[in-house]
């Protein structure tokens, strides 16, 4: 495992564009996520995925030391405005809403982004009853969050991506993001 570890920093954080202790701001985690995550992912030969007749793979495969097989996500975890914090009087006029930190009782599940075919907006909380809590630095993470799946496709996937970065899937309430690959076993 400390191998694997040691293969997942060096490829999508030591030898990365941007490193990971860059990202300090929404636009430089994307950034990082478009010069660094997608192209360890995708690898840096895209013309596969666009040429006339490309076959794009059932699952997402990553290369190395081993293939990684399954599903990639980014699951952020957000919180609702105002509760857990208060702007000085004198900036309430200039800072309205104000966003603090993460805890169980702020953590955000009312969907928002743009409204899709259906009137209903795109980025929805999805509960995962499988999944583990994670124990960051800063606070204890719940399971489930808003989802959006990489799939084989990089243009699907850029392009999915790109909508999320213009309509604020990351944003000032964004309190933790994960990108998670999972193994699933083929039978």
């Amino acid at each position: 495992m400390r191998a694997f570890e040691g293969y997942l920093r060096k490829r999508f954080d030591e030898t990365a564009p941007v490193r990971l202790k860059d990202v300090g701001s929404v636009e430089a985690f994307w950034d990082y996520h478009n010069a660094s995550f997608m192209p360890a992912v995708y690898g840096q030969d895209l013309a596969k995925y666009s040429y006339p007749g490309a076959t794009i793979p059932t699952w997402l495969q990553i290369d190395g030391p081993n293939y990684l097989y399954g599903l990639g996500r980014m699951r952020a975890m957000n919180v609702k405005p105002n509760l857990g914090c208060k702007v000085a009087e004198q900036f309430s006029s200039y800072f309205p809403t104000c966003y603090g930190p993460f805890s169980p009782e702020a953590l955000d599940r009312d969907a928002f982004g743009p409204m899709n075919g259906e009137g209903v907006p795109s980025f929805f909380f999805t509960p995962d009853a499988n999944g583990e809590e994670y124990e960051g630095i800063l606070a204890r993470y719940p399971t489930g969050g808003y989802t959006e799946i990489y799939t084989p496709d990089y243009l699907t996937t850029n392009s999915k991506f790109q909508v999320m970065r213009d309509d604020g899937f990351v944003s000032e309430k964004t309190r933790a993001l994960f990108l998670e690959a999972s193994r699933v076993s083929q039978t």
